[in-house]
């Protein structure tokens, strides 16, 4: 846990509310995060990475649009790994 934040936790009772409110800092919902998100996940490239961190950098960034209620689809995130790749 970094410095910043046992402030936001020291209150709660339990693991859970310590989540949750953990969860409500760092994961906002807001339209502006929704969006921010949904860009580097559509404009994410191939970066020299091997293609399974590639495909774990985009399965991270659908759970946190999921995480914010902006899921997306199994088809985009095919398209989009696919589109991600280099071309050899």
């Amino acid at each position: 846990m970094e410095d910043s934040q046992p402030p936001l936790v020291r209150s709660v009772i339990g693991a859970y509310d310590a989540w949750s409110r953990l969860e409500e800092n760092y994961e906002k919902k807001s339209l502006a995060n929704k969006l921010f998100l949904r860009r580097l996940f559509l404009t994410m490239m191939y970066e020299g990475n091997d293609v399974m961190e590639n495909t774990n950098k985009l399965k991270t960034l659908a759970d946190q649009l999921d995480a914010v209620g902006s899921p997306i689809s199994e088809a985009d995130l095919m398209t989009t790994l696919l589109g991600s790749l280099r071309e050899s």
